[in-house]
């Protein structure tokens, strides 16, 4: 890739990004989302509490993370590959 299309790219890549800071999270849902990931991977709090605080189902390729809190009940999250059979 020439560093053009590098440039290109980063800037269409984050440009769609939207940063959340923490106070708009719910510190319930927060506290939540600490424990259902605690024992899995705690960098993935984020996403578990923007979807359960959006109430979406979350979309990840991370298996232990799907397992890990699908095992703590958590159901509102899905396989990327999965969602890509089902579209």
């Amino acid at each position: 890739m020439q560093s053009n299309e590098l440039i290109t790219y980063s800037y269409s890549v984050f440009s769609s990004i939207t940063i959340l800071p923490n106070y708009v999270m719910n510190d319930e849902i927060m506290k939540t989302a600490i424990e259902l990931v605690k024992e899995v991977d705690i960098k993935d709090v984020s996403y578990i509490s923007l979807a359960m605080q959006l109430d979406l189902v979350l979309l990840s390729r991370d298996k232990s993370l799907i397992e890990g809190v699908r095992k703590r009940k958590f159901k509102k999250i899905m396989h990327f590959d999965e969602f890509l059979r089902n579209v």
